[in-house]
């Protein structure tokens, strides 16, 4: 405010009375002297020493001449023959002094930290004997030439100290001109004048050989090296350079048509001024010519005016080149708007305007004392800094008549030397008027072109203040208007009549308060002064008045006493009476604007203001509040739709500087100048948090997308977190020295991305861009920006970064503005440049922001809003809009687009028109993207039953059926969760869906026990260390990250989070069901799992925070299983979709973890994606394609939905034949493009902006379950195995231009063993993590086109697992695998397949092969020639015992693990082959069928030596072998091993098969019910029979040489204990449950026990006692312990658990 006057320039020997010598001083020879070229007065500097001679501006090196603007204009000329030299002492902003000094002296540029010294080169004026002599010469330093020109020189000051010292101008302190000299005049502004037009036009009247050199310092540094010297001062008279410059583009859009007529008005202002002008005599009939443009009165939607009285400065023109975005500047008095046949071929910003001026948040700007009725009071018209605002407030009024424009001309002017403070014209002559201010009241008249004013007689009141007059009001016929009163009021509480005939004063009157109300009012009054008025307004029956004590008063107009009065929070500025009195307009101080309506004695506020300039806002975008704050010490609350305050937080003591609202609640952060940061609820109007880290201003302070965490950043290089999870938003991290030190990036210093896994900001120094990890605060990333273009020779100065900010998701791309007016782009990721925008504003760019939709940019600068095409593609890429008087300093889009806000002075919105453009239409599709809402779908539905493609589905409505002839089913509503009858999808319920990529569980047979004992954590005798596979048989269930390295997947009801560089695992166990799927927020740190019901439980989806490992909570809604999960883009909403039996929809909030909104469709939805560019909008696809919208907008949650049409050639029934298309995956691209598959192969590709479909093609022959998207690349996974990689950049221009402009390619294809179920890429599509049904993790990295298996596991049910030492593993399953995993890292080393058949069991062999041998010969003292076998080291060499396995067919195997081969088939058995183990020497190989003959066979030969047939009719259940140790039983062999069958029988065998010798020892027989376990009878001889029950499982003890340890059904459940020396059970362990496997521990006494209950069981093998243990999903049929007794593993169908022994 107090750099106002300086506005539009400063005459400076005006202003500081040079004449005088009372405020500048002179030195040694300083005349005045006549100058006969200029013919007027100059001064005259002569004398041999400069410093000796010279005029000081002020008076005294110690004061300061305080002259704000950027340019200074100097008119002089240099004395022929002599030296001159200037001083100009120049203030930075960081309070540095430095002196400018110029001179013909100076022979050459020098520069130190303080001082810069420019050489100045003297030019003979034009047509001079001196200057033809120089023409030619390069030269023309030294002493001034005899004809030496004036010269008008320009010094841009704030250029001068950011190109050479990098420093910011703030105002020109001493001025010091030294001998040799002429001197006219210096000016200083903030405007680049042309001197050379203003000289030009000045030629009428100086001598026509009179001449004027331009001189401007920025622009006089030739690059050329033959031009003149490259430090000193050029003049413009240089030819221009041959080198291609900038192209002035004659375009339409060069400004938007908003700004076309604003235009001429600068063009007015500005440029030159031609020809007399013309004196007006008469006034129009209206305010505003018609014939004229040259102000734009702009009309709103909301009954709003805008004047716009603030001219636009330089417009930039950007255009490609040489694939580089450059610019280049027109002024607006050189402006030419294009012709149409020229702007035709050029591709500009659409729509033209782009913005339109909404509302304003302000009143006032440099006084508030002007608001005003119309005449016939519908409309109140004030001032809002630099724009007229006239505001409707009853009816809608015709505008034409203004809207046409016109340009007011001068009727007629006066000078005047006393003050006047308010001027009103008479109602009944508009040529009368009335003036007052202090100590004069004046009448003025305009009569025959001229005006004239007669000051009024006031006597002794001639020494008052007085700030308002008025005409008297009303017509009387009987009275001539000459004869009306005037009114006046003073400071002091006078209100004076005055006969406007006489000019003198009638009455005089004082008004005094009422009785006082308060103790401030006795203060205030006690002295009896008056009431000190500020305005007034008459009508003809009372006097409106507002006072400084805040009071509106209604007089009677004798001024006896008070009609009606009304306090204000302020004092009251501005009031007006409307034409009828029934209502009074009042403005106060503080900015507020009110009506007070006499009848009702009510009082309305119209408007709410900041009193001082606005530092930020922010956006609430769940309530459409916005916050702002002031340097008015408050910090206010608006509604973003009537822009009505709703709350105002003041700070008396402290300022408020930033402020961010948190993205979900009705919270925001404020930071103040102190340091401190403080946390509001703006529901309660309290301070949740306070926080004084920083020691000084808060310049940054933004909240995570998510809302869990809060950044504050600090003037002083601090940066700190804090934890938004709580209440007292605990300090996380403070780092110190940090962010770049000052408070030049406030209040926007923080940048976080779409994302929340990164936080950019400036610093450590200016030259620097540094990222960090948004929870950790670790460094990520550092730019340093001035190395991006070292070759760049025409760069003359190091540039500084200014702001930085994040575009949207979809861009991905980081965003800086730097000291020299450019715009860079970088890559967010990499920090990789990608585009330089140069000379985006003038002055530099205060503010920028980016659409949610990632098309359009905003910047702020120069007073001036810009919006660009954010891409740069168009010939002209921006428009211009003013509206603002000073500088602007935030700017933001709401989150819906469709608005956009701008602070400064004051807040002013805009309606952004790009968002509300309709779709033109194309294809002959309806491109209407419509979501049909509760109260509209009914009524569709009645008018076109089974037509209408939208359905809209919400929790409070009911649903309608959208197929003829079924009846709409019932819905019941309780707390916010729909049940449908059972009548909705009768004929669906039984129907499950053909396609694979709907999920189906496993079958299971048993529940989880309800029974079970767990051990506490540090008691228990297990702990699961790792899982070893993964299930293919889940949807979508690995999720995997490349910037973070996440990485987790499931294995039954398990979920495996590994570290790929240790290999290290993380389980997470909380389900008791298979999992599903899985889906990962966009941050990386929590973690969805959804798992069917499990008996009366329903689907639990669980919520873990992956930096803890922990479950934060389990969610219940769905009845049946969960297919799919999915985040939102802002990681706010998490939805889940029901399987089949469901077809349900649920919306969850991630913040409180509780349900929003869910709704049912009437068919299957297999998987569903969220629309990465909106926050509240995803797909689902099943047999058709369904378009979601979460509307937020009411109270409650509520979906609404669009069903898309399908092009007819899609599904015409010869493109499926008779299989029924359905919709199987889909993918969001960047560009606006929904990829969506089928099950027929085909990949179809969508525009989302209309939701419709452009085009189709035919990827695979079969179901395609994988899409995933990237920059232009497209990978397509079918249920074959086939990966294919396609290049899809040309699609987005098939959707603009019907053709495809570059292809659809197929890059590459790999095929993998199994249908593909999952697949997560990087960003760049370069590498990949793909899985398959078969149980397998791929790693694909298509540079290297390669494939790696980064997991393995089972597809089938495991059926065998044996160890051999510690140090191998071996398993089995159904589908005919056998595997070798190494123990140590989980990792697969073999595996053998054998095809149709299924293995049974296996079993290595006890005795490992002998080594290949290093031979070497030697002779013998006989001569003969004897051969020595050396055997290598074990550590050398791995040595592997052969295995065998038993399959299906009967059939025994026998693999060499060494060479990686089959040694041995023989086919001992006509049935399958159950059980099989090698002799405890390995001589022989011991097998049992199914039906119940044990073979025992050679190894070596393949032959069946032995069948023993004692357990026929029963399956052989297991066999076990062991070495007598030491101990006589009466058994003459020391090897015993054993069998046990199904019918409970065991027989145990003692064998010497190096004699071939084996005999029975002991047969057992248990006995057992006569029905199963369940109570069914058993009948033997049908088939299953042995199925029903629980196997007999027997083992040799390892505590215990003569016990075997046998479990089985029998009378009870338990293991017992038999000892084959006494021949009896000796004791028994009581089970809990029948065991369906059984492992005892060689080195530990410990007993495993698996049960169909998915427990795994630990018995201590003395005690008995035991702990359960819980993890698997399925029944545990294997258990296996190994040899060190330190690891067990267990297997359920396609798990295999590693258990940890602990005890």
């Amino acid at each position: 405010m107090a750099q106002l006057w300086q506005h539009p320039y400063v005459n400076v020997f005006k202003h500081f009375n040079v004449q005088s010598w009372k405020k500048c001083s002179k030195e040694g020879e300083v005349t005045t002297v006549m100058d006969r070229q200029l013919k007027s007065t100059v001064h005259k500097i002569t004398g041999s020493i400069p410093a000796g001679n010279f005029i000081q501006l002020p008076k005294t090196s110690s004061q300061s001449l305080g002259l704000t603007g950027r340019f200074m204009y100097l008119l002089f000329r240099p004395l022929p023959g002599k030296y001159f030299v200037v001083h100009i002492d120049v203030a930075t902003q960081d309070g540095m002094v430095v002196r400018v000094s110029f001179s013909n002296l100076f022979k050459e540029f020098k520069s130190t930290s303080t001082w810069l010294q420019f050489p100045f080169l003297c030019h003979a004026a034009k047509g001079s004997v001196s200057g033809q002599a120089s023409i030619g010469g390069r030269e023309h330093a030294g002493p001034a030439p005899h004809s030496a020109a004036w010269t008008v020189l320009c010094l841009d000051m704030q250029h001068i100290l950011s190109l050479y010292l990098n420093r910011r101008y703030s105002y020109i302190k001493n001025i010091k001109l030294c001998a040799n000299m002429l001197l006219k005049n210096i000016f200083t502004s903030d405007s680049e004048y042309d001197p050379g037009e203003e000289i030009r036009r000045l030629t009428s009247w100086l001598d026509s050989n009179a001449t004027r050199d331009v001189v401007h310092l920025a622009e006089g540094f030739p690059v050329e090296a033959n031009k003149k010297p490259f430090d000193s001062i050029q003049f413009s008279d240089v030819k221009p350079s041959s080198k291609p410059g900038p192209k002035r583009v004659a375009a339409k859009t060069v400004i938007s048509q908003a700004v076309t007529d604003r235009v001429n008005l600068v063009q007015r202002v500005a440029g030159p001024k031609r020809g007399a002008r013309k004196v007006v005599t008469e006034l129009p009939a209206v305010g505003v010519d018609e014939s004229g443009g040259a102000l734009d009165i702009t009309p709103t939607n909301d009954g709003e005016i805008h004047v716009y009285a603030n001219p636009s400065e330089n417009i930039t023109v950007h255009q490609n080149r040489n694939n580089k975005v450059i610019t280049s500047r027109t002024k607006p008095p050189s402006m030419v708007l294009p012709q149409k046949d020229e702007a035709s071929s050029y591709q500009s910003l659409k729509p033209d305007p782009i913005l339109r001026l909404k509302r304003i948040v302000g009143f006032g700007g440099t006084s508030t004392k002007h608001a005003l009725w119309t005449q016939n009071g519908a409309t109140v018209v004030y001032p809002s800094h630099a724009v007229v605002v006239a505001m409707q407030m009853v009816v809608t009024w015709n505008i034409d008549r203004v809207t046409k424009g016109g340009q007011v001309s001068v009727m007629a002017k006066a000078h005047t030397d006393v003050d006047i403070c308010r001027i009103r014209i008479a109602a009944f002559d508009d040529t009368r008027m009335v003036s007052c201010g202090r100590d004069n009241v004046r009448l003025w008249r305009v009569k025959d072109g001229s005006l004239r004013s007669a000051p009024v007689n006031l006597g002794e009141h001639h020494c008052m203040e007085f700030t308002d007059c008025c005409f008297e009001a009303g017509y009387d016929p009987a009275r001539d208007p000459l004869d009306k009163l005037v009114y006046a009021c003073s400071k002091l509480g006078h209100i004076l009549e005055i006969d406007s005939r006489k000019v003198n004063v009638l009455h005089v009157r004082r008004l005094l308060p009422s009785e006082p109300k308060s103790r401030k009012d006795k203060i205030a009054f006690s002295s009896g002064s008056g009431i000190a008025i500020n305005c007034m307004s008459i009508n003809e029956a009372f006097c409106a008045t507002g006072s400084e004590d805040g009071f509106l008063r209604l007089w009677p107009l004798d001024f006896k006493h008070v009609y009606l009065e009304a306090e204000h929070e302020g004092a009251v500025t501005a009031v007006d009476l409307s034409s009828e009195g029934t209502k009074i307009l009042a403005g106060t101080c503080t900015g507020n604007l009110g009506i007070l309506d006499v009848s009702t004695r009510g009082y309305t506020t119209i408007m709410r203001s900041h009193t001082s300039r606005i530092s930020s806002f922010s956006i609430d975008t769940m309530r459409r509040h916005v916050a702002t704050v002031a340097e008015d010490h408050t910090i206010r609350v608006w509604d973003l739709d009537t822009m009505q305050q709703l709350f105002d937080f003041s700070a008396p003591k402290e300022c408020p500087c930033a402020i961010a609202y948190h993205p979900h609640q009705q919270v925001f952060a404020c930071g103040f100048e102190t340091g401190a940061v403080r946390i509001f609820n703006v529901a309660n109007t309290s301070m949740l948090a306070e926080h004084k880290q920083h020691r000084g201003k808060v310049v940054g302070l933004v909240f995570a997308p998510r809302g869990d965490y809060l950044y504050s950043a600090g003037s002083l290089g601090s940066l700190a977190i804090y934890d938004c999870s709580g209440d007292t938003y605990r300090l996380v991290r403070l780092l110190g020295n940090t962010l770049a030190k000052g408070e030049s990036h406030a209040p926007h210093a923080l940048a976080i991305s779409p994302d929340g896994t990164r936080v950019a900001f400036i610093g450590p120094t200016d030259f620097t861009i540094s990222i960090v990890e948004a929870r950790s605060l670790d460094e990520v990333m550092r730019i340093d920006i001035t190395n991006l273009q070292p070759a760049d020779s025409n760069r003359s100065c190091i540039d500084t970064a200014c702001q930085v900010a994040y575009a949207p998701s979809q861009v991905k791309q980081l965003l800086v503005t730097t000291s020299s007016n450019k715009l860079l782009k970088f890559d967010a990721r990499t920090g990789k440049i990608l585009a330089e925008i140069e000379h985006i504003h003038r002055n530099g760019c205060s503010a920028l922001d980016v659409s949610q939709d990632g098309r359009h940019l905003v910047t702020a600068g120069d007073k001036v809003i810009k919006v660009w095409d954010y891409h740069m593609k168009l010939d002209l890429n921006f428009q211009v809009f003013i509206g603002h008087a000073e500088t602007i300093s935030r700017v933001a889009f709401t989150p819906d687009n469709s608005s956009f806000v701008s602070v400064g002075e004051a807040m002013l919105v805009w309606d952004f028109l790009a968002c509300h453009q309709e779709a033109p239409e194309a294809g002959g599709r309806n491109l209407q993207k419509n979501y049909f809402t509760g109260e509209s779908f009914n009524n569709v539905v009645s008018e076109a039953s089974d037509e209408s493609d939208e359905v809209v589905i919400q929790a409070d409505d009911h649903l309608d059926s959208r197929l003829s002839g079924h009846e709409a089913p019932s819905v019941e509503v309780d707390n916010n969760r729909t049940t449908l009858s059972t009548s909705l999808l009768s004929n669906k319920e039984a129907e499950i869906p053909s396609v694979q990529q709907h999920f189906r569980p496993r079958v299971k047979q048993h529940d989880l026990a309800q029974r079970r004992y767990t051990a506490p954590p540090n008691q228990a005798g297990l702990k699961l260390k790792s899982v070893l596979g993964y299930n293919g048989n889940g949807r979508g269930n690995m999720v995997w990250n490349a910037d973070t390295g996440t990485f987790a997947y499931t294995s039954g009801c398990t979920i495996v989070v590994e570290d790929l560089n240790s290999g290290s695992q993380d389980l997470l166990q909380g389900h008791n069901e298979e999992i599903s799927t899985l889906a990962l927020q966009h941050d990386c740190q929590i973690l969805a799992s959804a798992s069917g019901p499990s008996g009366l439980s329903s689907s639990q989806i669980c919520i873990w925070d992956l930096s803890s490992m922990t479950c934060k909570k389990v969610l219940s809604h769905h009845d049946n299983q969960i297919v799919s999960l999915a985040f939102s883009r802002d990681d706010r909403f998490l939805v889940s979709v029901g399987d089949y039996r469901d077809c349900s929809i649920v919306v969850w909030s991630t913040q409180s973890l509780s349900l929003l909104t869910s709704t049912r469709t009437p068919s299957p939805i297999h998987v569903l994606a969220w629309d990465p560019s909106s926050v509240n909008e995803f797909a689902s696809v099943g047999s058709d394609i369904r378009f979601w919208l979460l509307d937020e907008t009411s109270q409650q949650v509520s979906l609404n939905v669009h069903e898309a049409s399908l092009p007819e050639d899609l599904v015409e029934p010869h493109t499926m034949g008779a299989q029924q298309m359905v919709f199987t995956c889909l993918e969001y691209a960047d560009d606006s493009t929904l990829y969506i598959a089928t099950n027929n192969g085909k990949v179809t590709a969508w525009d989302t902006r209309h939701n419709t479909c452009f085009m189709h093609w035919e990827a695979d022959a079969v179901e395609i379950d994988v899409l995933i998207s990237r920059q232009g690349r497209l990978v397509t996974g079918s249920c074959s195995g086939s990966l294919r990689l396609w290049s899809v950049a040309g699609i987005p221009d098939m959707r603009e231009q019907g053709t495809l402009s570059k292809g659809l390619t197929i890059e590459d294809d790999m095929v993998l063993g199994g249908a593909l179920v999952s697949a997560a890429f990087d960003e760049t599509m370069d590498m990949g993590i793909v899985g398959t049904a078969c149980g397998t993790l791929w790693y694909i990295n298509w540079t290297e086109r390669n494939s790696l298996r980064l997991v393995s596991g089972h597809n089938a049910k495991i059926s065998g697992m044996c160890m051999c030492d510690d140090l191998f593993l071996a398993t089995s399953d159904l589908s005919g695998s056998l595997r070798i995993w190494s123990v140590a890292d989980r990792e697969q080393t073999v595996q053998f397949q054998v095809k149709d058949q299924s293995c049974l069991c296996l079993a290595f062999s006890p005795v490992k092969p002998i080594a290949p041998r290093l031979n070497s010969s030697v002779t013998s003292s006989a001569g003969s020639t004897v051969v020595c076998h050396s055997q290598p080291k074990t550590s050398e060499q791995l040595i592997l015992p052969n295995i065998v396995a038993g399959y299906s067919d009967g059939t025994v195997r026998m693999f060499d693990l060494n060479a990686v081969e089959m040694v041995l088939k023989m086919h001992p058995h006509a049935t399958a082959t159950t059980a099989i183990s090698f002799s405890s020497d390995g001589r022989m190989i011991i097998s049992g069928g199914s039906d119940g003959l044990i073979a025992i066979s050679s190894p070596t030969t393949g032959i069946t030596v032995r069948v023993i047939t004692d357990h026929k009719g029963a399956p052989i259940c297991s066999l076990d072998v062991t070495t007598l140790q030491e101990q006589d039983f009466g058994i003459t062999s020391p090897q015993l091993w054993l069998a046990s069958s199904a019918d409970r029988r065991v027989s145990v065998w003692s064998a010497d098969w190096s004699k071939d010798f084996c005999e029975l020892v002991d047969w057992l027989t248990f006995p057992a019910p006569a029905f199963t376990p369940e109570g069914t009878v058993l009948r033997k001889g049908e088939q299953g029979y042995y199925d029903q029950v629980p196997p007999s499982l027997a083992k040799f003890s390892r505590e215990e040489p003569d016990i075997v340890v046998y479990t089985g059904y029998g009378m009870q459940r338990n293991i017992q204990f038999y000892s084959l020396a006494q021949r009896k059970v000796l004791r028994t362990i009581t089970l809990t449950h029948w065991a369906s496997s059984l492992d005892l521990c060689l080195s530990t006494p410990l007993i495993g026990v698996g049960i169909k209950e998915r427990l795994v069981k630990l018995f201590d093998y003395y005690e008995g006692s035991f702990q359960d243990f819980v993890g698997h999903e399925h029944s545990v049929g294997l258990m296996k312990f190994s040899p060190d007794g330190k690891t067990l593993f267990s297997a359920s169908e396609t798990e295999l658990f590693q258990w940890q022994i602990l005890v």
